[in-house]
Formats: C-alpha cells, structure tokens, sequence
C-alpha cells in the first residue's frame, strides 16, 4: 500500500446515556513515492485591459513557461486567456518554451463562462489536473457568490486561485479553490507570480484521484464531501466532527474510498474501520484526548472566521479572538504563528485560511 489512513478520535469512549461529540483527525500519510507523469496543468490568465498594467499578462505568461521547464517531463501544460470568451493560446508537453505572440486584448473578465467551458472540458480527464486561475479583476458576467456554487469540480481537477491587486472578488476566487480542495492566493505585486506558480511543481506522488467517504452525521471541516484530493504528494490532515447518540454497542465508524496507485497501476480501494466502545460518564470524561479537541476545535473556528469575514459579518472580531485563544490551546506554534497573521482584511485572511486548511 503506497498510502495510509491514520485516523485519531477526541474520545476513546462515547456515553451510554446520552449523545456524545467527538472530533476525528484523519492523515493521509504516504507511504512510498514515485515519479510520476501525466500531470495536466492548466492556466488561465484573465486578459481584461488591466493585467496589460503592470506588465501582469507577460509576467503571468513568463511564469508559466518557468513552470514548464521545471516540472519533469512526460506532463501536459495547457494555456487559456478569458474575457469575453474562453480561449486555448498554448498546449504542449512540459520542458518546452512557450512562445506566445500578437496575444489578443480582452474588454471584459467573463469568469463564470470561463470556468463554466474549462470544467466542462476537464470533465472526460481521467489524469490528475492542476487548474490555475488568475484574476485581478471582478466578474462582470456572474458577480455573486451563490452562482458559481452550481459549478462542478470534476474530482480530479485541483483549483488553485490567484487574485493580484485590490480590484477582485476574493470570495469568488477562496469558495472556487475551495470546491477544487486547492489553495487562494492574494499577492499584491506581480512579480510574486512566479513564486506561487513555482508551489504547484509536482515532481513525486503516492497517490492520485484519492476519494474518502466519512461516516454519515459528520461534518468534515476543511474540504468538501466526499473528499477529493487530485494529487497526494504529502501528508493530509482531515478535519471532522460528528455526534454519536446514546447507546449500549460500540460505535463502528467506517470510512470507504479509493484511490490510484501509479506504483502498481491499480485501483485501491480504501476500507477503514474505528470502534469505539461504550461507557459512563466517568470513563467518557476521562478518556478525552485534549489535544486533538483543541486541534480540530482550532479549526473549526477559523472556518467560522472564513465564513464571517466573507459575509462581511461583525462577528468576525469575536471569533477571530476566540481564535487566538484556541491557536494557544493546540500549543502549535505554528497555528499560533499563522493566526497572529490574520489582520481582518479579507483578501490576505481568506488567503491564509485556506492555505492553513490545507497544509500538512
């Protein structure tokens, strides 16, 4: 087996008499790597009159050609510009330069009809795929949040959203790289591309098109259900919680799936059991596993933060304060770090949130 469920719970007894809350920890650990090829990276780069500014559209399209070179060979890099409409401009095998001339200039930043095609198009993939999207303007075709909910993220294709500047719509661009189980960059200065587009170099994986089903009632916090990772090229942590009501049997909690070995071709199917016994209240109590309460708890508050400050809430104060307390319970320093960060400004906060969901 090239990969590994881990699964931890907050509660090594749930109660007899009354219903019980436990958090859960899942890792998704590697257990051997490969090189492996087929990886389809696919860019699309707003061409509104502003990415001409700055020099953003040729820096953006410079950046992709250095992601090119340094990915292995044997991957697919495919280049789209949108505006008024979608448009294929580059595809090619990795490690070839990218020339790119007389690039059409687009009047609009049509982003809904954009995604709308290339998912469509993504659909009938079967290899993993890396979408970048790039913006640093507003959707003039869609503008509200609510309609890019119908959009569906094929389970192989991972969204990695950038926002460059102040005139975009970061709550568009965090819930898309939300449904794609990636990662929303805010950057305010252009030349940070080709540092973001560096971070998505796959060179070794364990495992692609990993799928996993949680056990019905429960809530996984930092990713969509079912879960769906395109690429597992490291560990991954998922974040659930769930009620168990009262009872006399133990608790048999299973967790099904599957994902791709490229090791040895195949299918593999992921069957994961945890049982939990009954017991009092005295031996519930007891049997509490602080750490992982306060580790899930942490993250189950920074997704309230998400949701208020893209809402606009003013409860995102509140929360963010209970936030800092709950970061010093997990005594990870590095939450502690990361939550210092957040300032209330939504671009750079929905950023690092889900840059902190998704990490190891």
């Amino acid at each position: 087996m090239t990969i590994s469920l881990k699964i931890k719970s907050s509660h090594s007894y749930v109660s007899i008499e009354k219903p019980t809350q436990i958090s859960l920890i899942i890792r998704v650990v590697p257990e051997t790597f490969v090189q492996f090829t087929g990886i389809h990276y696919v860019i699309l780069i707003d061409n509104s009159p502003s990415m001409r500014k700055d020099n953003k559209l040729d820096v953006a399209i410079a950046a992709a050609n250095k992601l090119s070179y340094e990915i292995p060979p044997g991957n697919y890099i495919s280049i789209y510009l949108f505006s008024n409409d979608l448009e294929k401009i580059y595809e090619g095998p990795s490690g070839n330069p990218i020339a790119l001339q007389n690039v059409k200039k687009g009047y609009t930043t049509n982003l809904h009809k954009a995604l709308s095609k290339i998912l469509q198009q993504l659909a009938y993939v079967q290899l993993p795929v890396k979408l970048i999207i790039l913006s640093d303007g507003k959707p003039t075709d869609k503008r509200n949040v609510k309609e890019y909910e119908g959009l569906q993220v094929p389970p192989n294709v991972q969204i990695i959203s950038i926002g460059i500047g102040r005139d975009y719509n970061e709550v568009i661009l965090k819930r898309m790289a939300d449904k794609g189980s990636g990662v929303y960059y805010h950057i305010e200065d252009p030349t940070q591309l080709p540092s973001v587009f560096a971070q998505q170099k796959v060179s070794e994986v364990a495992g692609y098109n990993f799928v996993l089903n949680v056990p019905p009632g429960f809530e996984v916090i930092n990713y969509e259900v079912p879960v769906n990772i395109p690429i597992i090229d490291r560990t991954i942590s998922i974040y659930a919680i769930g009620t168990i009501p009262p009872g006399t049997q133990p608790v048999q909690l299973l967790f099904t799936g599957s994902y791709y070995d490229p090791a040895k071709r195949i299918n593999v199917p992921i069957n994961e059991q945890l049982i939990i016994p009954r017991g009092n209240e005295v031996q519930v109590i007891q049997g509490v596993n602080q750490g992982i309460l306060s580790e899930v708890r942490y993250y189950s508050l920074l997704k309230q933060y998400s949701n208020a400050i893209a809402s606009g809430s003013k409860d995102a104060t509140v929360i963010a304060q209970e936030l800092r307390v709950a970061a010093e319970q997990t005594r990870r320093e590095d939450l502690i770090e990361e939550t210092r960060r957040l300032t209330g400004d939504s671009k750079t906060d929905l950023s690092e949130v889900t840059r902190t969901m998704r990490k190891s």
